[in-house]
Protein backbone atom coordinates (compact mmCIF):
# COMPACT_ATOMS: atom_id res chain seq x y z
CA UNK A 1 0.00 0.00 0.00
CA UNK A 2 1.29 3.44 -0.84
CA UNK A 3 0.93 5.97 1.98
CA UNK A 4 1.44 9.70 1.45
CA UNK A 5 2.73 11.89 4.27
CA UNK A 6 2.64 15.62 4.87
CA UNK A 7 4.31 17.69 7.58
CA UNK A 8 0.96 18.09 9.38
CA UNK A 9 0.24 14.35 9.56
CA UNK A 10 1.63 11.59 11.71
CA UNK A 11 2.11 8.12 10.29
CA UNK A 12 1.46 5.23 12.65
CA UNK A 13 3.62 2.12 12.66
CA UNK A 14 0.53 0.16 11.63
CA UNK A 15 0.26 2.32 8.51
CA UNK A 16 3.99 2.02 7.88
CA UNK A 17 3.59 -1.72 8.31
CA UNK A 18 1.14 -1.83 5.41
CA UNK A 19 3.64 0.09 3.33
CA UNK A 20 6.54 -2.16 4.28
CA UNK A 21 4.43 -5.27 3.70
CA UNK A 22 3.89 -4.27 0.05
CA UNK A 23 0.12 -4.62 0.16
CA UNK A 24 -2.01 -3.83 -2.92
CA UNK A 25 -1.70 -0.19 -3.93
CA UNK A 26 -4.33 2.46 -4.60
CA UNK A 27 -5.17 3.49 -8.15
CA UNK A 28 -3.67 6.84 -9.09
CA UNK A 29 -3.87 8.93 -12.24
CA UNK A 30 -0.55 10.09 -13.65
CA UNK A 31 0.07 12.65 -16.38
CA UNK A 32 3.32 12.78 -18.33
CA UNK A 33 4.66 16.05 -16.90
CA UNK A 34 8.46 16.20 -17.28
CA UNK A 35 10.48 17.22 -14.22
CA UNK A 36 14.16 18.20 -14.57
CA UNK A 37 16.51 15.45 -13.45
CA UNK A 38 18.92 12.75 -14.64
CA UNK A 39 18.25 11.04 -17.96
CA UNK A 40 15.93 8.03 -17.86
CA UNK A 41 15.70 4.98 -20.10
CA UNK A 42 13.31 5.10 -23.09
CA UNK A 43 9.65 4.99 -22.08
CA UNK A 44 10.36 6.10 -18.49
CA UNK A 45 9.26 9.52 -17.19
CA UNK A 46 9.16 11.35 -13.89
CA UNK A 47 5.72 11.29 -12.31
CA UNK A 48 3.91 14.53 -11.41
CA UNK A 49 2.68 15.24 -7.88
CA UNK A 50 0.29 12.50 -6.73
CA UNK A 51 -3.37 13.30 -6.13
CA UNK A 52 -4.69 13.66 -2.54
CA UNK A 53 -5.18 10.50 -0.48
CA UNK A 54 -8.46 8.57 -0.61
CA UNK A 55 -10.65 9.12 2.48
CA UNK A 56 -9.77 5.61 3.73
CA UNK A 57 -6.18 6.70 4.44
CA UNK A 58 -6.95 10.00 6.17
CA UNK A 59 -6.78 10.17 9.91
CA UNK A 60 -10.01 9.58 11.81
CA UNK A 61 -11.89 12.84 12.28
CA UNK A 62 -10.03 14.50 9.43
CA UNK A 63 -12.64 15.94 7.06
CA UNK A 64 -10.30 18.19 5.08
CA UNK A 65 -8.76 17.01 1.81
CA UNK A 66 -5.20 15.74 2.13
CA UNK A 67 -2.52 18.02 0.71
CA UNK A 68 -0.56 16.43 -2.16
CA UNK A 69 2.92 15.46 -1.00
CA UNK A 70 5.75 17.10 -2.97
CA UNK A 71 7.34 14.74 -5.48
CA UNK A 72 10.95 15.13 -6.57
CA UNK A 73 13.01 13.58 -9.35
CA UNK A 74 15.40 10.92 -8.01
CA UNK A 75 19.10 11.60 -7.78
CA UNK A 76 21.41 9.51 -9.92
CA UNK A 77 22.04 7.14 -6.99
CA UNK A 78 18.34 6.84 -6.15
CA UNK A 79 17.60 6.15 -9.80
CA UNK A 80 20.23 3.41 -9.74
CA UNK A 81 18.38 1.75 -6.85
CA UNK A 82 15.04 2.15 -8.67
CA UNK A 83 16.37 0.50 -11.83
CA UNK A 84 17.87 -2.38 -9.84
CA UNK A 85 14.57 -2.81 -7.96
CA UNK A 86 12.55 -2.95 -11.19
CA UNK A 87 14.91 -5.48 -12.77
CA UNK A 88 14.94 -7.74 -9.70
CA UNK A 89 11.15 -7.67 -9.29
CA UNK A 90 10.34 -8.12 -12.98
CA UNK A 91 12.86 -10.96 -13.29
CA UNK A 92 11.62 -12.59 -10.08
CA UNK A 93 15.25 -12.58 -8.91
CA UNK A 94 15.10 -12.81 -5.11
CA UNK A 95 18.90 -13.04 -4.80
CA UNK A 96 19.31 -9.73 -6.63
CA UNK A 97 16.52 -8.20 -4.56
CA UNK A 98 18.26 -9.09 -1.28
CA UNK A 99 21.26 -7.03 -2.36
CA UNK A 100 19.02 -3.94 -2.41
CA UNK A 101 18.11 -4.28 1.29
CA UNK A 102 20.12 -2.25 3.80
CA UNK A 103 22.86 -4.38 5.44
CA UNK A 104 21.80 -3.22 8.92
CA UNK A 105 18.29 -4.49 8.19
CA UNK A 106 19.56 -7.84 6.88
CA UNK A 107 21.73 -8.24 9.98
CA UNK A 108 18.64 -8.86 12.13
CA UNK A 109 17.74 -12.08 10.28
CA UNK A 110 18.85 -15.59 11.17
CA UNK A 111 17.63 -19.17 10.68
CA UNK A 112 14.81 -18.60 13.14
CA UNK A 113 13.19 -15.55 11.54
CA UNK A 114 14.41 -15.90 7.94
CA UNK A 115 10.91 -17.01 6.90
CA UNK A 116 9.67 -13.47 7.62
CA UNK A 117 12.15 -11.95 5.15
CA UNK A 118 11.44 -14.61 2.54
CA UNK A 119 7.70 -14.03 2.75
CA UNK A 120 8.18 -10.23 2.69
CA UNK A 121 10.29 -10.45 -0.47
CA UNK A 122 7.91 -12.90 -2.15
CA UNK A 123 5.02 -10.46 -1.76
CA UNK A 124 7.01 -7.65 -3.35
CA UNK A 125 7.71 -9.92 -6.31
CA UNK A 126 3.97 -9.96 -7.02
CA UNK A 127 3.92 -6.27 -8.00
CA UNK A 128 5.70 -6.29 -11.37
CA UNK A 129 6.46 -2.88 -12.86
CA UNK A 130 5.63 -2.76 -16.55
CA UNK A 131 7.06 -0.04 -18.81
CA UNK A 132 6.28 2.71 -19.44
CA UNK A 133 6.53 3.72 -15.77
CA UNK A 134 7.29 6.89 -13.84
CA UNK A 135 9.63 7.41 -10.89
CA UNK A 136 9.59 10.02 -8.13
CA UNK A 137 10.93 10.52 -4.61
CA UNK A 138 9.13 11.94 -1.59
CA UNK A 139 10.58 12.71 1.82
CA UNK A 140 9.56 10.87 5.00
CA UNK A 141 10.05 12.12 8.54
CA UNK A 142 11.44 9.40 10.87
CA UNK A 143 10.22 11.49 13.83
CA UNK A 144 6.64 10.72 12.79
CA UNK A 145 7.01 6.98 13.26
CA UNK A 146 4.96 5.41 16.03
CA UNK A 147 5.23 2.00 17.68
CA UNK A 148 4.10 -1.50 16.81
CA UNK A 149 4.39 -4.93 18.42
CA UNK A 150 5.02 -6.64 15.07
CA UNK A 151 8.42 -5.31 14.00
CA UNK A 152 11.22 -2.81 14.55
CA UNK A 153 13.15 -0.70 12.04
CA UNK A 154 16.95 -1.11 12.23
CA UNK A 155 17.15 1.93 9.94
CA UNK A 156 14.25 4.43 9.86
CA UNK A 157 13.28 5.25 6.24
CA UNK A 158 13.98 8.84 5.22
CA UNK A 159 12.46 8.78 1.72
CA UNK A 160 9.92 6.87 -0.33
CA UNK A 161 10.66 5.63 -3.84
CA UNK A 162 7.47 5.81 -5.94
CA UNK A 163 6.78 3.83 -9.12
CA UNK A 164 3.72 4.88 -11.16
CA UNK A 165 2.74 2.04 -13.46
CA UNK A 166 -0.15 -0.20 -14.49
CA UNK A 167 -0.85 -3.21 -12.29
CA UNK A 168 -3.66 -5.67 -12.98
CA UNK A 169 -5.26 -3.22 -15.40
CA UNK A 170 -5.16 -0.28 -12.96
CA UNK A 171 -3.01 2.83 -12.84
CA UNK A 172 -1.19 2.58 -9.51
CA UNK A 173 1.69 4.05 -7.57
CA UNK A 174 3.87 1.61 -5.63
CA UNK A 175 5.79 3.23 -2.77
CA UNK A 176 8.88 1.65 -1.21
CA UNK A 177 10.66 3.10 1.89
CA UNK A 178 14.38 3.74 1.43
CA UNK A 179 17.34 5.14 3.38
CA UNK A 180 21.01 6.00 2.82
CA UNK A 181 23.67 3.76 4.39
CA UNK A 182 27.42 3.47 3.83
CA UNK A 183 27.50 5.61 0.72
CA UNK A 184 24.45 4.25 -1.15
CA UNK A 185 20.66 3.97 -1.07
CA UNK A 186 18.88 0.83 0.11
CA UNK A 187 15.35 -0.40 0.63
CA UNK A 188 14.32 -0.84 4.26
CA UNK A 189 13.11 -4.21 5.53
CA UNK A 190 11.32 -4.50 8.89
CA UNK A 191 12.85 -6.72 11.58
CA UNK A 192 10.10 -8.91 13.08
CA UNK A 193 9.34 -9.41 16.75
CA UNK A 194 8.29 -12.88 17.93
CA UNK A 195 4.66 -11.84 17.48
CA UNK A 196 5.36 -10.46 14.01
CA UNK A 197 7.11 -13.68 13.02
CA UNK A 198 4.13 -15.80 14.10
CA UNK A 199 1.80 -13.54 12.11
CA UNK A 200 4.03 -13.84 9.04
CA UNK A 201 4.13 -17.65 9.20
CA UNK A 202 0.35 -17.90 9.52
CA UNK A 203 -0.16 -15.43 6.67
CA UNK A 204 2.21 -17.34 4.39
CA UNK A 205 0.50 -20.67 5.11
CA UNK A 206 -2.91 -19.12 4.46
CA UNK A 207 -1.82 -17.51 1.17
CA UNK A 208 -0.22 -20.73 -0.09
CA UNK A 209 -3.40 -22.67 0.67
CA UNK A 210 -5.50 -20.10 -1.19
CA UNK A 211 -3.15 -20.13 -4.19
CA UNK A 212 -3.40 -23.92 -4.50
CA UNK A 213 -7.17 -23.74 -4.24
CA UNK A 214 -7.45 -20.91 -6.79
CA UNK A 215 -5.23 -22.70 -9.32
CA UNK A 216 -7.26 -25.89 -8.93
CA UNK A 217 -10.49 -23.96 -9.51
CA UNK A 218 -9.04 -22.14 -12.53
CA UNK A 219 -7.90 -25.42 -14.11
CA UNK A 220 -11.45 -26.77 -13.67
CA UNK A 221 -12.92 -24.03 -15.89
CA UNK A 222 -14.04 -25.05 -19.40
CA UNK A 223 -11.76 -23.80 -22.23
CA UNK A 224 -14.61 -21.73 -23.72
CA UNK A 225 -15.12 -19.92 -20.40
CA UNK A 226 -11.37 -19.26 -20.07
CA UNK A 227 -11.45 -17.65 -23.50
CA UNK A 228 -14.37 -15.39 -22.56
CA UNK A 229 -12.62 -14.53 -19.28
CA UNK A 230 -9.49 -13.62 -21.19
CA UNK A 231 -11.49 -11.24 -23.42
CA UNK A 232 -13.00 -9.51 -20.38
CA UNK A 233 -9.62 -9.03 -18.72
CA UNK A 234 -8.16 -7.80 -22.00
CA UNK A 235 -10.77 -5.02 -21.93
CA UNK A 236 -10.04 -4.30 -18.23
CA UNK A 237 -13.57 -5.45 -17.29
CA UNK A 238 -12.29 -6.90 -14.03
CA UNK A 239 -15.52 -6.51 -12.08
CA UNK A 240 -17.49 -8.41 -14.71
CA UNK A 241 -14.77 -11.07 -14.83
CA UNK A 242 -15.05 -11.53 -11.06
CA UNK A 243 -18.82 -11.83 -11.18
CA UNK A 244 -18.91 -14.31 -14.07
CA UNK A 245 -16.14 -16.46 -12.57
CA UNK A 246 -17.86 -16.65 -9.19
CA UNK A 247 -21.15 -17.54 -10.90
CA UNK A 248 -19.51 -20.18 -13.08
CA UNK A 249 -17.78 -21.84 -10.12
CA UNK A 250 -20.65 -21.17 -7.66
CA UNK A 251 -18.26 -19.52 -5.18
CA UNK A 252 -18.25 -16.17 -3.39
CA UNK A 253 -17.20 -13.03 -5.26
CA UNK A 254 -13.84 -12.75 -3.49
CA UNK A 255 -12.87 -16.28 -4.52
CA UNK A 256 -14.08 -15.63 -8.06
CA UNK A 257 -11.84 -12.56 -8.27
CA UNK A 258 -8.80 -14.51 -7.09
CA UNK A 259 -9.44 -17.25 -9.66
CA UNK A 260 -9.78 -14.64 -12.43
CA UNK A 261 -6.54 -13.12 -11.23
CA UNK A 262 -4.73 -16.40 -11.95
CA UNK A 263 -5.25 -15.67 -15.64
CA UNK A 264 -4.71 -11.92 -15.25
CA UNK A 265 -1.33 -12.48 -13.60
CA UNK A 266 -0.22 -14.69 -16.49
CA UNK A 267 -1.36 -12.02 -18.96
CA UNK A 268 0.49 -9.26 -17.10
CA UNK A 269 3.70 -11.28 -16.83
CA UNK A 270 3.63 -11.92 -20.56
CA UNK A 271 2.97 -8.24 -21.25
CA UNK A 272 5.88 -7.16 -19.04
CA UNK A 273 8.25 -9.47 -20.91
CA UNK A 274 7.02 -8.13 -24.26
CA UNK A 275 7.18 -4.48 -23.18
CA UNK A 276 10.64 -4.92 -21.65
CA UNK A 277 11.92 -6.54 -24.85
CA UNK A 278 10.48 -3.71 -26.97
CA UNK A 279 11.93 -1.03 -24.68
CA UNK A 280 15.37 -2.67 -24.84
CA UNK A 281 15.18 -2.55 -28.64
CA UNK A 282 13.94 1.05 -28.62
CA UNK A 283 10.62 0.08 -30.18
CA UNK A 284 7.40 2.00 -29.37
CA UNK A 285 4.97 0.49 -26.87
CA UNK A 286 1.96 -1.25 -28.46
CA UNK A 287 -1.65 -0.50 -27.57
CA UNK A 288 -2.77 -1.46 -24.08
CA UNK A 289 -5.01 -4.14 -25.52
CA UNK A 290 -2.04 -6.23 -26.64
CA UNK A 291 -1.48 -8.22 -23.44
CA UNK A 292 -0.47 -11.40 -25.13
CA UNK A 293 -2.13 -14.75 -25.51
CA UNK A 294 -2.31 -16.32 -22.08
CA UNK A 295 -5.76 -17.84 -22.20
CA UNK A 296 -4.71 -21.46 -22.34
Amino acid sequence: MRLTLTNSRKISMAALGMLLMAAPVFAQTAVSTPIPGPALPPGVHFAPPIHPLPPTIRQQGDSTPATPVPQFPPTAEQLKLAEAYIKAVNDGDTAAFRKLIAPKALACFNKTNQVFLDEWIDRQMLDRIAPPYQITIEELDPADLGKTRLFTLPIPPTHQLNFSTTLNGREVTIGRPIAFQDGRWYEIAPCPTDLGLRHSIRRKEHIEALQKQDLKLYNSLPPAFKKSLYELLLQNKNAEACQKTSAQLKVDLQTGCRVAQVLETAMNERQIKQETARTAKGQPSPAASAKGAASK
